[in-house]
């Protein structure tokens, strides 16, 4: 979201909106919104920008801030198999007022030799061929799907904290779907891993492990966090 901080600048330069008209030549109409209701506006010419940087004597950034959103991703969809253990999320990102979608490959195993229930779960995003060949009911296509290397490199630049908790949705998603209650009788946690990267890097930045103890999740917090 781009924030507009004209109002802190005319503060700042003790200016009203009609002495900042008169200075600029920028109607009042433009700049009412902008100062008032700057969460309304849904463009802003470059000359318009242009001339208030002049005029207040700033920098870009000092009018117009971007303020990454909280909840990065969401999961409006998923498929499942009663027969193999793999579950299908169609993880939704919205980029301005679009929504962009990345189909994402779920599987589990239980690696324990003692046969406790903690289960080693891997997310990998699939490439935009293969998602165009899934046939999910509801799935997403076209302009809309998101091709899993391009996924990959924007999941890079979000933070640990929007990987955890993205991490957490869909571990939520998965347990309490059929599809795993069919062929899972008990879980007791969960390392949850994101196949996003190479052959020159591990995916150790994209591991997490949770408990788990009926409905409730909970991070477990490691020393490379």
């Amino acid at each position: 979201m781009i924030k507009i901080k004209l109002k802190q600048s005319m503060e700042d330069y003790g200016v009203t909106i009609s002495e900042l008209s008169e200075f600029t030549g920028i109607a009042r109409s433009t700049l009412t919104p902008l100062a008032n209701n700057p969460n309304t506006v849904k463009g802003i010419q470059i000359d318009t920008i242009d001339t208030l940087c002049d005029f207040f004597g700033i920098g870009i950034d000092d009018l117009l801030e971007f303020v990454q959103s909280s909840n990065k991703y969401s999961v409006p969809t998923t498929w499942g198999s009663f027969n193999t253990p793999e579950f299908f999320v169609d993880l939704k990102k919205m980029v301005g007022a679009k929504a962009r979608h990345t189909l994402l490959s779920v599987t589990w195993n239980n690696s324990q030799p003692d046969d406790t229930a903690f289960f080693e779960v891997s997310i990998s995003p699939l490439s935009k061929s293969d998602a165009e060949q899934f046939s999910g009911e509801g799935k997403p296509s076209g302009s809309e799907l998101l091709d899993g290397n391009l996924f990959k490199r924007d999941f890079k630049r979000q933070t640990r904290d929007v990987a955890k908790e993205t991490s957490e949705v869909i571990l939520r998603m998965l347990i309490e779907s059929k599809f795993f209650k069919k062929q899972v009788s008990s879980i007791v946690g969960a390392n949850v891993t994101w196949n996003i990267g190479n052959m020159l890097e591990n995916n150790t930045l994209y591991s997490f492990v949770f408990e788990i103890d009926g409905g409730n999740i909970s991070y477990q917090k490691r020393n490379i966090d």
